[in-house]
């Protein structure tokens, strides 16, 4: 089962988390001076080559500022950038352009890490996606997606309210993808699809210790 994610999938969702919540982010590097210009991005405060990569998020560091995701690291000092895609294969969304801008590359991995983690364990799918020899195949691998991203989201915003406790912004949009997850939850089921046919021979839900087929 692939539950690969990327900090586009979260931008996807909700790109403002990547200004709103920076505060609770890996930032990989500073950029100051930043242009974008025919969609492309140039940043000369760092080796855009041993750091950046294809999917990873741009974002300003100024509240409402541009937030784009990576599409390509051309050279050491340029990108080919996005505004963030609903999906990887839709076509590209050339930003705003704009010069002498403080933007950061940043990213929450360790929330995706964790939240991967806790699906597949709530759903007692840890030995499947460690590469066990049980034939068990996700049927519904997108809802499960959503539900992830939907938990990192909510994780997110909830460690930067916590930081930040004087923010009603942000302890309104932590209280927001709070409902938001628990709905997720009721909402998601596992499809298993045991003979590999594409469709789901028996469900799974949270919580429940053993299924039953």
């Amino acid at each position: 089962m692939s539950m690969v994610t990327k900090d586009r999938d979260l931008a996807a969702m909700d790109a403002n988390l990547f200004i709103d919540a920076a505060s609770v982010a890996m930032i990989l590097g500073k950029g100051t001076g930043v242009s974008v210009r025919n969609g492309m991005m140039t940043i000369n405060d760092f080796d855009l080559l041993e750091i950046a990569q294809p999917g990873q998020i741009v974002a300003a560091t100024a509240t409402g500022g541009q937030v784009v995701e990576i599409l390509e690291v051309v050279d050491a000092s340029t990108l080919d950038v996005s505004v963030p895609r609903v999906s990887e294969s839709d076509s590209k969304i050339p930003p705003s352009e704009s010069d002498g801008v403080d933007m950061n590359l940043l990213s929450f991995a360790p929330f995706l890490a964790a939240s991967t983690t806790w699906v597949l364990r709530e759903f007692r799918m840890d030995q499947i996606a460690e590469g066990s020899t049980q034939s068990e195949i996700v049927a519904n691998s997108d809802s499960l997606k959503r539900l992830l991203l939907t938990h990192a989201i909510a994780e997110i915003y909830a460690s930067a309210a916590a930081k930040s406790a004087d923010d009603a912004s942000l302890q309104a949009r932590a209280t927001l993808w709070k409902t938001r997850l628990i709905d997720q939850i009721e909402q998601t089921d596992l499809g298993v699809d045991v003979d590999g046919d594409g469709r789901a021979d028996a469900t799974r839900r949270m919580n429940v210790i053993i299924l039953k087929r």
